[in-house]
């Protein structure tokens, strides 16, 4: 029974409270339902996030890495230290690379720019315009939709031809087949021998917006004092780290640093752009966790500290009835009594025998005749052992034990 009723009291004060206090518990439920929901929504928000971030931005295709000018930097004093320390990646780098390693299985190079297209009296500004070679296209993530990709025979005789992306296309040719026609790139002619797959956006830029051309006419025409991206494709995801730490050496290498000098090229892979988003969303997550557990707890401490207080009161109620004003006989006798002790702890006389009913009678009927009442510490007169008050409650108590017993038999 007292397990139940364990289980049962916290039950009953809480419905007490929230029906003594319908608008204080009304808001505490909805700051903790608030707060939770949000809990829930960051953490869904974050994990939507990390996933398009690795479609999208981080995806540089299948198994491939990038061996740059710079690695990934985020600190702007490091970036300028980088800028002036490292050198830019060229086509002999490449070339080396190429024919050196053993453990990749592709390796390709591509270089951008910003240009303008047009067609037909149709401008069309911030294109980006690449140059890449052919393998480029079983590396990266754009496909042709029709038509093909750049091909080797593009980039040994420099061929003036192009893919460009579904952006271009809907822009400039909405209702032709563009396969064929020629475009001005920056003022240069080019034919279009392929369109490419749609991308769709990417934090809201769209990722169809390009031109490709063969890179050795993108050098031709832009001129080799430039920087170019070199994308090294590993035989599979086992594979990678083993790739990586091949080119790290071999252009270690090459640029004949020592071993305790710092790399003066980056090398760039999905991982590491993925290591550093995700350090930034799980601070995120962490500080949201943090403040939303900070007002569970508050709202948690108000709600113990007010329940605490009313099961206090239960307690009380139970164990001392005298508080709720229902006082049974022996809470009536250690009052009374200990009004005629020593005054400092407040314990019934060790003389006085346990009163009945009708001794408290007794007591109250002598206590108003003599006019008399209890001061602390004192005894007043006529309560002594032998007094008049004494004698009084002994024949009460005398008769109401006699008439107990007759009642009894």
């Amino acid at each position: 029974m007292r397990r139940n009723s364990a289980y049962w009291e916290p039950l009953v004060i809480a419905l007490e409270t929230l029906r003594a206090h319908k608008l204080r518990s009304f808001l505490m439920l909805l700051g903790i339902i608030l707060s939770v929901s949000t809990l829930i929504v960051v953490v869904a928000l974050i994990q939507g996030t990390n996933r398009y971030i690795a479609n999208t931005v981080a995806n540089m295709g299948s198994n491939v890495f990038l061996v740059n000018q710079l690695a990934l930097i985020t600190n702007a004093e490091e970036l300028t230290k980088a800028l002036r320390k490292n050198r830019k990646v060229t086509w002999e780098d490449y070339e080396y690379l190429r024919d050196t390693m053993r453990l990749p299985k592709d390796v390709g190079v591509e270089t951008r720019t910003v240009g303008k297209v047009r067609y037909g009296g149709q401008d069309v500004q911030d294109i980006d315009v690449r140059g890449v070679t052919a393998n480029i296209g079983s590396m990266d993530i754009e496909e042709p939709a029709t038509g093909r990709y750049i091909s080797d025979f593009d980039n040994e005789h420099r061929v003036m031809v192009a893919m460009i992306g579904d952006a271009l296309n809907k822009r400039l040719f909405p209702s032709v087949d563009p396969l064929g026609k020629t475009i001005l790139v920056d003022g240069r002619e080019f034919e279009i021998v392929g369109t490419a797959k749609p991308l769709g956006t990417m934090l809201g830029q769209s990722q169809d917006a390009f031109v490709y051309i063969p890179i050795r006419t993108f050098l031709k025409i832009y001129g080799t004092d430039r920087s170019l991206s070199i994308n090294v494709q590993a035989r599979g995801p086992e594979w990678m780290d083993r790739t990586q730490e091949e080119a790290r050496t071999l252009m270690r290498a090459r640029r004949h640093l020592m071993r305790n000098e710092a790399d003066t090229f980056g090398i760039l892979a999905s991982a590491s752009l993925m290591d550093l988003w995700n350090q930034l969303t799980g601070a995120i997550a962490a500080s949201m966790v943090g403040i939303v557990s900070v007002f569970l707890v508050i709202g948690g401490v108000v709600h113990h500290e007010r329940h605490a207080g009313q099961r206090h009161r239960a307690h009380a109620r139970g164990r001392h009835p005298q508080v709720a004003g229902r006082a049974p006989a022996r809470h009536h006798d250690a009052v009374l009594a200990g009004g005629l002790g020593d005054g400092r702890h407040r314990r019934p006389d060790r003389h006085l025998p346990r009163l009945s009913g009708h001794a408290r009678g007794a007591l109250l009927h002598c206590l108003a005749r003599h006019r008399t009442g209890l001061r602390r510490g004192r005894r007043p007169p006529g309560f002594h052992r032998r007094g008049p008050v004494f004698r009084g409650l002994s024949r009460a108590q005398g008769g109401a034990a006699r008439s107990h017993r007759g009642a009894t038999f």
